[in-house]
Order: C-alpha cells, then sequence, then structure tokens
C-alpha cells in the first residue's frame, strides 16, 4: 500500500470516529430534549392504546376438496370445483361477499362492533367520575349485523394450497370463535343447498322433457305404421316386400353365379385333360372320391402281390396271371367310375348355369316392381329418420332423468371444513408493544429532531475555535461563566469581579489573567508594547463591563498601577460594578467641571484607580474625541502602567470608534451562544480595519457544556484542570 492510500485510510477512519464521538456528544448534549420527547411519544402511545378497544381473532380453515363420493355412477348437474388458482380466488370473494355475511347474520346473534374511542374515552371517564360503566349495547341485526361481520372478516388462503383460512376479529372472543364457525359452516351449507337445488331443478325440467319426448316417439311411430298400411309397405327396419326379396335374391345369385364359375372351371379342366389325351382319373374331384381310393388302394396291393409273383414264379406262372387279370378289371372299373364323375361334373354345371338365369331373371322382374314403390319408400325412410331421432332422444333425456333422480338426496359440498374456531385467550389486538415501540420511536425522532433544530437554531459561538475559524480572527480567551453556585463564598453569592479577588487563584481568575497576557503579547503591541487596552462588543449584556472590571483587577492584584476608565457616558457601569457612588467623573473632566485627581476613585479591595463616570449624562459623548480626551490618555500613559477603558457597544452608537484612537488594542467580548454571528461581523466591520483589535474574548462560556459539541477550549478554567485552581 503506498503512502498515499494509507494516509487516506487513516483520513477515513478518523473521519468515521469523529462522526461516531460527535454523535455521542449530541445525545448526551441533547439527552433532556430526547428523554423529554420519548417520554411524549410513549405517553401519546399509551393514551391510544386506552381508547382502542381490545380485539380477539379466531380462526377456523377450510379445505376444497373436489373429489366429492361418487355414490351414483352418475355426473352431477352441478359440475365440482376445478382447484385451480382463479376458482380459489373466485371462493374467497365468495366468502367475503355480502350476501354470505347476511346469511351468518340472519344464523348467528352478532355483537355490534366494539364502541370507538370517543365512546371508550367516555367510558373512561364516567369509570374515574364514578357513574358505572356503560350498559351494554343490544345485539346488532339486519344490514348493521352484515357489516359488523364483513368489517371483522378477514379471508385468506394459505399460500399455493386449497386451504382457506376465515378469521373474524371481535373484541368479544366468544362470539369471533362463533362467527368465524358460522361463515365456515354457512359456506359449506350453501355450496350442498346450490347442489341440491340444482338437482332438483334439473329433475323438474328432465321430467317435463321425459314426458313431452315419450309423446314425440310414440306419434313417430304411429305416424309409420299408418304410412305403411295406406301405401302397402311392409318389413323390417323400414323396408319394403319388394326391396327385401330384391336384397335376398341379390345374394342368392351372387351365390349361384360363384357356384357356376366353379363348376365351370372343374369342367373345363377336365376338358382341357381330355382334349390332351390324359386321363380322367387324375382330376381332383375323381381323386377326391372315396370310390377310386378304395379301388387305388386294392390295385396297389395287387401291384405288390404280382412282384412278389414275378419274383418267385416267372412270367408264366398261373398265379401270376390271375393276379394280372385282377389288376386289369381294377382299371377297367377305375376309369368307369372317372367317367362316372366327369359325366356328374358336366351335369351339376347345366344345373348351376339354369339356377343363375332363374334367378337372374326373378331380379330383373323385382327390380321393375320396385320403381313402382320407389316414392313410398323415400317417404317411408323420412318418418323412420323421424322416429329413430326422437327414440334417441327420448332415450338420452330418459337416462339423464334416470341419473339425475337417482342422485338427489346424495349432493356432497366441494369444501369442508379442517378445523373449527376455538375461543381466543389472548388478544391479537391492539399491538402493545408495536404501538408502545411506534409512539416511543417517534418521540425518539421527534426529541432528536428538536435537539438537532436547537443546535441550529443557535445564533452565536460555541467555542472560541469556532469563532476563530468563522470570522478570522484570533480569539484571546474564553472567560467561563460563573452560576450562583460558582460564585459563592463564605454563604453569599459575589459578582464575578468579587470572586475574581475573592479566589484570585480559581479558573477565572486564571482565564482573566490569560486574556490579559495574550493582550499583552498581541501583534500590535509587541511584548511590553500595550498599555492602553479598549474592551468594547456589538451589543449591550455581552459582560463588556465585567470583562474590563476584571481585567483591571486582575492587573492591579498583578502589582500594575492600573486605571479603569468608563467611557460609556450614556450607560455607565464600572461605579455600580465596584460599588462605589463617585460624584464626579470622565463627563466632568473633560468638560473642565472638576480636576482629574477629583474625579478618581481608588478601588479599595486592589488598589486598582477608577475614572468613572458620574451621575446622568451632562456631558455629550463628542468630548470622547475632544483633544481634552487626547491629553487625558497622554497624562495615563505617563502615570500608569495599564489602562483599561470600557466603552460602549459598537452598533448603537458611535463612542467606541471615538476611543478605539487612543487605544494600543481593543479587546473584541463575544457572548457565548448568544450574540448572532452576522451582528459580531457587522460590528467588527463598522469598527473599520484602522481599529486596532486584538482579538475575541469569548465571554460567559459554559465550558461543561462546552465539551458536548466537541470543539472543546482546553484553555484556562477547563473542567480537567480544576486541580490547579482554588475554587
Amino acid at each position: 500500500m503506498s503512502g498515499s492510500e494509507a494516509e487516506a485510510d487513516t483520513a477515513t477512519a478518523a473521519g468515521g470516529t469523529a462522526d461516531l464521538r460527535a454523535g455521542v456528544r449530541f445525545l448526551r448534549r441533547r439527552a433532556g430534549w430526547i428523554a423529554a420527547g420519548t417520554a411524549l411519544g410513549l405517553g401519546a402511545a399509551a393514551a391510544v392504546l386506552a381508547l382502542l378497544p381490545v380485539r380477539y381473532t379466531a380462526s377456523a380453515t377450510l379445505m376444497l376438496d373436489p373429489r366429492a363420493p361418487q355414490v351414483v355412477p352418475a355426473d352431477a348437474v352441478l359440475p365440482g370445483l376445478s382447484g385451480d388458482q382463479a376458482t380459489i380466488d373466485g371462493e374467497v370473494e365468495v366468502l367475503r361477499s355480502r350476501m354470505l355475511a347476511e346469511a351468518v347474520a340472519a344464523r348467528v346473534d352478532v355483537p355490534p362492533a366494539g364502541p370507538g374511542a370517543r365512546a371508550r374515552a367516555a367510558a373512561v371517564l364516567d369509570r374515574l367520575l364514578g357513574f358505572g360503566p356503560l350498559p351494554s349495547a343490544p345485539a346488532a341485526t339486519g344490514a348493521d349485523a352484515a357489516e359488523v361481520v364483513q368489517a371483522g372478516l378477514d379471508v385468506r388462503r394459505e399460500g399455493l394450497t386449497r386451504v382457506i383460512r376465515v378469521a373474524f376479529t371481535h373484541s368479544d372472543p366468544v362470539a369471533a370463535a362463533d362467527i368465524a364457525n358460522t361463515v365456515a359452516g354457512t359456506y359449506v351449507a350453501a355450496q350442498e343447498e346450490a347442489k341440491t337445488a340444482a338437482t332438483q331443478a334439473a329433475n323438474a325440467v328432465l321430467a317435463e322433457r321425459v314426458a313431452a319426448l315419450r309423446a314425440d316417439v310414440e306419434a313417430a311411430e304411429r305416424a309409420i305404421t299408418r304410412f305403411r298400411t295406406e301405401n302397402g309397405l311392409s318389413g323390417t327396419a323400414g323396408e319394403a316386400i319388394t326391396e327385401q326379396q330384391i336384397s335376398e335374391l341379390n345374394a342368392r345369385l351372387v351365390l349361384a353365379r360363384a357356384e357356376t364359375a366353379e363348376q365351370a372351371a372343374k369342367y373345363r379342366q377336365v376338358a382341357r385333360l381330355l382334349d390332351t389325351g390324359g386321363a380322367a382319373d387324375t382330376v381332383a374331384d375323381v381323386l377326391a372320391s372315396p370310390v377310386i381310393a378304395q379301388l387305388r388302394q386294392q390295385e396297389a396291393a395287387i401291384a405288390r402281390e404280382e412282384a412278389e409273383l414275378a419274383t418267385r414264379y416267372g412270367d408264366r406262372h398261373p398265379r401270376l396271371l390271375k393276379v394280372r387279370a385282377e389288376r386289369a378289371d381294377l382299371a377297367e372299373r377305375i376309369r368307369d367310375e372317372a367317367g362316372r364323375i366327369v359325366a356328374n361334373l358336366r351335369n351339376e354345371l347345366a344345373v348351376a348355369q339354369s339356377r343363375e338365369a332363374s334367378l337372374a331373371r326373378s331380379l330383373e322382374a323385382l327390380s321393375v316392381r320396385e320403381g313402382e314403390n320407389d316414392a313410398a319408400a323415400v317417404g317411408l325412410r323420412e318418418l323412420e329418420r323421424k322416429a329413430e331421432a326422437a327414440r334417441q332422444m327420448y332415450g338420452a333425456v330418459l337416462a339423464r332423468f334416470l341419473e339425475t333422480r337417482e342422485a338427489a338426496g346424495t349432493e356432497r359440498a366441494d369444501a369442508r371444513i379442517l378445523s373449527p374456531a376455538a375461543v381466543p385467550t389472548r388478544p391479537t389486538g391492539p399491538p402493545v408493544p408495536l404501538v408502545l415501540a411506534l409512539g416511543g420511536l417517534f418521540g425518539l425522532l421527534a426529541g432528536t429532531g428538536a435537539g438537532a433544530a436547537a443546535d441550529r437554531l443557535v445564533a452565536g459561538f460555541r467555542t472560541a475555535v469556532e469563532a476563530e475559524r468563522v470570522l478570522g480572527m484570533p480569539c484571546l480567551g474564553g472567560i467561563p461563566e460563573l452560576r450562583a453556585r460558582d460564585r459563592r463564598v463564605g454563604g453569599k453569592a459575589l459578582s464575578p469581579a468579587d470572586y475574581l479577588v475573592a479566589r484570585p487563584l480559581s479558573g477565572y481568575a486564571e482565564a482573566v489573567r490569560g486574556l490579559r497576557t495574550a493582550v499583552a503579547f498581541s501583534a500590535r503591541g509587541g511584548a511590553g508594547g500595550v498599555k492602553v487596552i479598549a474592551v468594547t462588543s456589538s451589543l449591550p449584556e455581552e459582560g463588556k463591563t465585567t470583562l474590563s472590571v476584571s481585567l483591571a483587577r486582575s492587573a492591579a492584584l498583578a502589582g500594575l498601577g492600573t486605571l479603569l476608565i468608563d467611557a460609556d457616558l450614556r450607560h455607565p457601569r464600572v461605579a455600580a460594578a465596584l460599588g462605589a457612588e463617585p460624584q464626579a467623573g470622565l463627563g466632568d473632566y473633560l468638560s473642565g467641571r472638576t480636576a482629574l485627581l477629583d474625579a478618581l476613585f481608588t478601588d479599595t479591595a486592589t488598589g486598582l484607580r477608577v475614572l468613572p463616570v458620574a451621575g446622568g449624562m451632562e456631558t455629550t459623548p463628542d468630548v470622547l474625541g475632544t483633544e481634552a480626551m487626547t491629553r487625558l490618555m497622554a497624562a495615563c500613559r505617563q502615570t500608569f502602567d495599564l489602562v483599561i477603558i470600557d466603552t460602549p457597544p459598537i452598533l448603537p452608537v458611535v463612542d467606541a470608534r471615538l476611543v478605539a484612537a487612543h487605544a494600543d488594542a481593543m479587546v473584541f467580548a463575544v457572548r457565548a451562544l448568544a450574540t448572532p454571528r452576522a451582528t459580531v461581523r457587522q460590528a467588527l466591520a463598522r469598527l473599520g480595519p484602522e481599529a486596532p483589535v486584538a482579538g475575541l474574548a469569548l465571554t460567559r462560556v459554559d465550558v461543561r457544556a462546552q465539551a458536548l459539541h466537541g470543539e472543546t477550549d482546553t484553555g484556562y478554567g477547563y473542567p480537567p484542570y480544576t486541580r490547579y485552581y482554588d475554587g
């Protein structure tokens, strides 16, 4: 890691630590605001809780189950729920509907909704005043009851399941459970009633249709019978006699033609065989004859015997000759039998041909007759089609009617109650921890915001460091504020100037001493070069006079010959701060009415010489810019080691600018946290760049509170240094 990166990381960490410390200091500084805001928020939340009614929630669960038991094997008139998301969402809306709420209100007593905030406040006041509880309200009825049901009902689907949760919230836990169960039960009963009503309505409609269709079928069949009778038609399935006969003759003619073809084929085979000189006994029918087969067996046996005899006795043996004669006789008998079979084939062919011709003639005659009945047959077929359609419609409606009649009374709802609602034992509202937490949070935020606003609304400077940064001018020191308890010595609260004398080693005295030293070593005068110090401020009541008296007494206690001049001819305060009542003063001297020594008095506590302003303003402030004032300051420089001038504030009057011309250094007093920054800038601008302003003096600084702002002046009077101070 490079050096620049390390420095950046260090700066980031330091910034985070500084932000944390600033936050902690803000919390400590504005703890009262934050605590007050939090307490107010909690109090408001408690008041809201006292006015909100206690609520109890009871929940019942329903299961949408389209798998209803099939008691009768038939389709239901009202089909079951499909179970898809749209269907379930629709059922949720049914449970929320006004119609269901009215049905629930008709089945159960619905207590009225809990009293509103105004009524609860009145009830609390009645209890506090001893009037007793309010009488209980009667049960809601009609539209009011339905509105109560809808207002307290909460129906939700459990995730992506078919389970629906029915919750009801009410101030009465028993009523909450009763109404939740009634909603679930009414919904299930409504499904069953809807299916029963649909089945009954379907049965009524189907009964009427069955009666009407039965009459239609009977009328159609009567029309067919009447038409047959009028047109002399008869047959099965609406066919005429002629058509039926033609159908039969066609079937017989097909068989006859097949038989003729078969006989002709057999005969042609025999004829070809005979024409080519073949033996008739090789014909298939001949071979298939049992007589021929028997004769062939005998011939084969004689042939075997002939072969044996020829081998044994020779060709001329009498037995051999006898056997050969028997064999020749068998061959003749086989030829005769074959000839008879061939003659039979010829006869069968002739018979088949004759039968075929007869059937063809009969078919031709019937075809002629059929043409005469075509018009009547067309009308008959039309009547039969109508009758068949009527019978089919009647059969379908009758079957459906029988199904719905058997299914009546077996209807089941597509939903069932998984778990009924139990009486709740713990309230579900109002959410006490949440309301208190929100109240405390809002109060905390309000207190924090008020504290932040208070910080932002501070018009003045908190610390000397801040004043130097904003004004670009050195701050010579901060003078701590002395509260009454801090200035108490010997049971008496002293003024800051008297406290400095009573506790010369206190933190306050050390702060004044440090300011005096800083002025003495200011850039304008150099070390030991500042003899005349003018103390001024932007506005009255900034501690300017107290600071002037304290600086002068501090210098006198240090052994310096010090003169304190009260140059505020309009509102002199120095004499009063020292407890003196002078008879002459600065105005009298500058006007020539008295000598300088007569105008001075001595502070007995410190030996400080004071030139006050006596009585009212009998001299105009213009004398501060006269030659007499110049001579006075020259004489003072020669006589005293240090001259402190308490001037008027800059913005109200111009006197301070006149005095500034005679000063080696000016101390600009600024009251901490009070004097607006713009006011200080305006006053400095009015003095002009020629004024010998050595720097600022921050007066009435609360050093304890200052530590909570992060920019603490770790100078004289700083709390950790108390071991160095006396008081």
